[in-house]
């Protein structure tokens, strides 16, 4: 199956610094929340954006107000929450990330990592 079928890009700017961890021995995950524009008087859209491996660590780099890019595929995950309700979360698997802020450090784009496990 294609990944071309489910993907999505955008760009926004970081909620919090991202959170990182390991799974295994040789696996990072890095977490962080993004809020993107909806247009002026509009309240943001927030995503959350997590990447695996090479890009987790690097991803693990970003702090709250950093601008950023992400390409990645969209995933929808159901959960019951602490009073019973039934809950539906969607969050971004990147497979690319370009950092567009700090502006005195330019842009870094990080290419395709295959070790996410989606």
């Amino acid at each position: 199956m294609s990944r071309f079928n489910n993907n999505y890009s955008f760009y926004g700017n970081a909620g919090g610094d991202a959170t990182s961890s390991r799974v295994g021995v040789d696996k990072a995950v890095s977490k962080v929340r993004v809020a993107v524009s909806n247009g002026k008087d509009r309240e943001p859209l927030w995503l959350n954006v997590e990447a695996w491996g090479g890009q987790g660590e690097r991803l693990a780099a970003i702090k709250k107000g950093d601008r950023l890019g992400v390409s990645g595929h969209l995933v929808v995950e159901q959960y019951t929450d602490k009073e019973g309700k039934e809950r539906t979360s969607v969050k971004v698997v990147a497979s690319s990330i370009a950092y567009l802020s700090p502006k005195s450090s330019g842009t870094e784009e990080l290419e395709s990592d295959e070790s996410d496990p989606y």
